[in-house]
């Protein structure tokens, strides 16, 4: 365990700044190299099950050479608005606690940045991933995004904060008219609401549903508009009737009692975003109802996933994701649990940690032996792993 104190805790986020800086705030992502033809092709769902075989070799070959893979393929590092969006709302939570200047200006020059690759909607504004994704359905790069939409919202919330400039507060209300009006729902009735994830699909997925809630819902105090404060309480009343016996939420909707579950579908970052949004949603209304379900469901969070100092990324596995990892420093910080924070943080510098502000994708262990796909991803890992740190240090 290492033992964190306040200077080292700002070194290992400058250190991080200055890896985004050299790389202009660009940067590699497991999806990209999903995103070309040949993955789309392999990996598409009427393809024939004899490729199994050869869909295995890929996805290892991507694990174990994922910087020689993306060459093969001519990818290069791009812009990631979720990645951005973290790393403006850091940067305001640095400047507002320490008002160092070069934090403000970093958080201003990124802001430029999402401007520049937005996407307009009907009514408001919005982001999405610059690579193409097969799920269920195919969804195009750059769809508009309700889960990515929200975090840069945050974003620009914060940067309003630090500076009171009207420019950033109308375009987080410009993100709300896009996830109102535009975005649409995969469940409504008079009582309940549930986002899709696009505009696209039909999802009705927790993650996404209550941070967009908790968005609107702190929008909509800020601005005092009843409407986002209405729609936001109508997606919560969905999602926290989902919730289990034992106080945690499956990714998506339980659409049938007779449906089976089982445990492969829950992971470490998704439950993370779950309690956060839940967190936000009870400082805002001081509601007891909320501050049982995210307490529940802390409890239930980290019994199932922490291991001593080792936050595996799902229930009965031996792979630890960097993104995992930085949802539950994420999770510490929030519940002010600082050994466990300082035990999770430790065995990520000792095994995740190659240089300085850049962090190793994943470890799965085999046999009890270590494989790493020694990658940096922005989107992925690094940014979240500046924002974990900078709640930490922000307090």
């Amino acid at each position: 365990m290492i033992i964190l104190d306040k200077s080292k805790l700002r070194k290992d986020i400058d250190a991080i700044l200055c890896d985004l800086d050299n790389a202009k705030f660009k940067g590699y992502d497991p999806y990209d190299i999903k995103g070309t033809k040949f993955y789309l092709w392999l990996f598409n769902p009427k393809q024939s099950k004899i490729w199994v075989i050869l869909r295995y070799l890929v996805n290892l070959s991507i694990f174990i050479f994922p910087n020689f893979v993306r060459r093969v393929f001519s990818i290069k590092p791009k812009y990631y608005p979720k990645a951005l969006g973290l790393i403006i709302h850091s940067n305001a939570l640095m400047y507002k606690k320490t008002k160092d200047p070069n934090y403000l200006n970093r958080a201003k020059q990124i802001y430029f940045i999402l401007q520049s690759i937005a996407v307009k909607t009907e009514n408001g504004i919005a982001w999405g991933h610059p690579d193409d994704w097969q799920s269920k359905i195919f969804i195009p790069k750059n769809t508009p995004c309700g889960l990515v939409s929200a975090i840069v919202g945050f974003a620009f919330l914060e940067l309003y904060n630090v500076t009171n400039e009207k420019k950033y507060l109308n375009d987080c209300i410009n993100i709300a008219n896009f996830l109102v009006k535009d975005l649409g729902f995969s469940y409504s009735d008079e009582k309940k609401v549930c986002f899709r994830y696009t505009p696209q699909d039909n999802y009705m997925v927790h993650n996404e549903n209550l941070t967009v809630a908790s968005y609107l819902m702190t929008l909509g105090i800020c601005v005092n508009q009843k409407e986002y404060i209405d729609i936001a309480e109508r997606a919560i009343k969905f999602s926290l009737e989902d919730l289990t016996d034992d106080g945690f939420l499956y990714y998506d909707h339980f659409v049938s009692d007779a449906q089976t579950r089982d445990y492969s579908n829950l992971d470490l970052y998704h439950n993370g975003f779950d309690i956060r949004a839940l967190y936000n949603i009870w400082l805002l209304t001081k509601s007891k109802k909320y501050k049982n379900a995210v307490y529940d469901y802390y409890k239930w969070y980290k019994s199932f996933y922490i291991s001593g100092s080792v936050p595996y990324l799902k229930k009965y596995t031996k792979v630890v994701d960097i993104h995992g990892c930085a949802e539950a420093l994420l999770i510490c910080s929030l519940f002010e649990d600082g050994k466990r924070f300082e035990q999770i943080y430790g065995y990520i510098k000792s095994n995740m940690f190659p240089s300085q502000g850049k962090y190793y994708y994943q470890i799965k262990y085999y046999f009890g032996k270590p494989l790493i796909s020694k990658i940096n991803y922005v989107r992925w890992g690094q940014s979240w792993m500046l924002f974990a740190l900078v709640n930490k240090y922000c307090g």
